[in-house]
C-alpha cells in the first residue's frame, strides 16, 4: 500500500531537519556552538548562519554585523550579509533561492531547500572522480567504492540497493576498520530487519549519523528515495570528516614534527648558548671573585690609610697646638722684646739728647778755649760757632746726628791740637828768647 503523499512529505521534512541539524552542528561545534531550538529559529537572527557559513567556507566575514540584534531591520541586515558572503565566496547567485526576509520570517521549506542545496554543492559535489556526474551519481559511485568486496552488497540505485541495510553495515565496518562488528557473521545470523536496525544504531553510535528512516518502511520499499539519498550522504560526510580530521592530524603531526625538529635545533642552539653563557658565567664569577678580593684589599688599604690619616691628623693637631703655643710664646717674647726695645730706644734717645747736648757744649767750649788761646794773636779772627742752634742737629736722623757730631768733634779736636802745638812752639820760643837776653 502506497504511503499518503502528505505524510511522506512531512516525513521528508523531518528527515531533512534531523539531517541538516546534524550537519550544521558538525561545523558549529568547532566554535562550541550548536542548534539550540531549531534551524528556522536559530537562523532567523543571522548570527548562527554567519558562523555556519564562515566555518563551511573556512573564511571570515570581513564586514561588521550586529552580534545582538533585536529589531527586524537589523535581523534582515545580518542575514543579508551572510548571503552576500556566500556569493562572494564560491556560490553563484542563481543557486540562492531564499531571501534575508525569508530567514527572518522563519520559512522552513525555503530554509531546508537552501541547506539541501548547500549540502549537495559543498559536500556531495566534492566526491573525487565525480566531476562530470550529478551529485546522486557521484554519491552512488562513492558508495560502490567504499563497499567493494563486501558480500551481499550490490549498489545500483538509492531505491532498491539499501533496503536490506547491508550497504550501511559495510560502511560502518569500513569506517571502524572492522574493529566493531563482524560483518560476515551478522550477514549469516541476522534477519534483514535486524541488519537495518543494527546499521542505524551502529551508524549513530560510531559515525554520528542520526537515525532518519523507519526500518520497516525501508525494508518494505516505502522509504522516500530522497531520505535514503540524504541519509547515505551523511555517511559520506562522516567519512570525509574523518579523512579531514586525519588529514588535519597528519598536517598537525607534520607541523609538530617540523616544529619538534626546529625546536630540537633551537634546543641545540640554546644548549650551545647555555654552555657559552655558563662559560661566560664562570669567567664572570672569577672576575667577580677577583674584584671582591681587590675590593677587600682596597678596603683594607683604605682603612689603613684612613687610620694613618687619623693618626697624621692627630699628630698635625698636636703639632698645630704646639706651634700655636710656640707662636704665642714668641709673640709674648716679641712683645717683651718690643717693650724692652722701646724702653731702650727711649733711654738711648734720652742718652743721645744728653750726649748731644754735652757734645755741643763741649764743642762750644773747645771753640771758646780756642778763641781764648788765640786772642793774643794779632791775626786772630774769631770763628763762627759750630752750632747756632741745637735744633740743627736734633732734627736730623740718628745716624746723621752721630756722623755730624763725630765729624765736628774730630775737626775741632784737630784744630785744638794744632793750636796747642802752636802754643807750645810759641812758649818754647819765648823761653829761649828770655834765656838769650840774660
Amino acid at each position: 500500500m502506497a504511503a499518503d503523499p502528505s505524510v511522506k512529505e512531512k516525513a521528508w521534512v523531518e528527515v531533512q531537519k534531523k539531517a541538516f541539524t546534524h550537519w550544521v552542528n558538525t561545523f558549529l561545534e568547532k566554535r562550541a556552538m550548536k542548534i539550540q531550538k531549531s534551524l528556522v529559529e536559530d537562523f532567523s537572527d543571522g548570527i548562527t548562519i554567519i558562523n555556519f557559513l564562515e566555518l563551511l567556507r573556512n573564511k571570515k566575514l570581513d564586514k561588521k554585523y550586529n552580534p545582538n540584534p533585536k529589531m527586524r531591520p537589523i535581523l534582515i541586515e545580518n542575514t543579508h550579509l551572510a548571503l552576500q558572503f556566500l556569493k562572494d565566496h564560491g556560490l553563484e547567485p542563481k543557486f540562492i533561492t531564499i531571501s534575508a526576509e525569508d530567514f527572518v520570517d522563519k520559512k522552513e521549506t525555503l530554509l531546508l531547500g537552501f541547506l539541501w542545496m548547500l549540502f549537495r554543492k559543498f559536500r556531495i559535489a566534492t566526491i573525487a572522480g565525480a566531476e562530470d556526474k550529478s551529485e546522486e551519481e557521484g554519491l552512488l559511485m562513492w558508495c560502490r567504492k567504499v563497499t567493494e568486496g563486501y558480500e551481499g552488497v550490490n549498489i545500483k540505485n538509492f531505491k532498491e540497493s539499501f533496503n536490506d541495510g547491508l550497504a550501511w553495515l559495510a560502511m560502518v565496518d569500513k569506517y571502524t576498520e572492522s574493529k566493531v562488528i563482524k560483518y560476515n557473521e551478522m550477514l549469516e545470523e541476522n534477519s534483514t530487519l535486524e541488519n537495518i536496525e543494527q546499521a542505524f544504531q551502529l551508524a549513530e553510535k560510531h559515525l554520528g549519523v542520526p537515525h532518519l528512516i523507519d526500518a520497516k518502511d525501508l525494508m518494505e520499499g516505502h522509504a522516500d528515495d530522497r531520505s535514503i539519498t540524504l541519509y547515505t550522504s551523511l555517511f559520506f560526510h562522516a567519512f570525509m570528516t574523518q579523512e579531514e580530521k586525519l588529514k588535519e592530524k597528519r598536517e598537525l603531526e607534520s607541523e609538530f614534527s617540523s616544529k619538534k625538529q626546529k625546536m630540537s635545533e633551537e634546543m641545540q642552539a640554546l644548549q650551545a648558548q647555555i654552555e657559552a653563557v655558563t662559560k661566560e658565567k664562570l669567567e664572570l664569577q672569577k672576575i667577580l671573585e677577583d674584584l671582591k678580593r681587590l675590593n677587600m684589599e682596597m678596603k683594607e688599604k683604605y682603612e689603613k690609610e684612613l687610620h694613618d690619616k687619623d693618626e697624621l691628623m692627630e699628630k698635625l693637631e698636636r703639632e698645630k697646638e704646639d706651634l700655636e703655643n710656640q707662636i704665642h710664646e714668641w709673640k709674648a717674647k716679641f712683645n717683651k722684646l718690643k717693650e724692652n726695645a722701646d724702653e731702650r730706644s727711649q733711654l738711648e734717645n734720652r742718652a743721645l739728647d744728653v750726649l748731644r747736648k754735652n757734645l755741643i757744649e763741649h764743642l762750644n767750649d773747645i771753640n771758646t778755649w780756642k778763641d781764648y788761646l788765640e786772642q793774643d794773636r794779632k791775626s786772630h779772627v774769631p770763628e763762627t760757632p759750630v752750632f747756632r742752634d741745637e735744633k740743627e742737629v736734633k732734627d736730623r736722623a740718628f745716624e746723621d746726628q752721630v756722623t755730624f757730631l763725630k765729624g765736628a768733634l774730630d775737626s775741632e779736636n784737630k784744630k785744638l791740637e794744632v793750636l796747642l802745638k802752636q802754643r807750645e812752639i810759641d812758649r818754647t820760643a819765648g823761653s829761649a828768647k828770655k834765656s838769650s837776653k840774660k
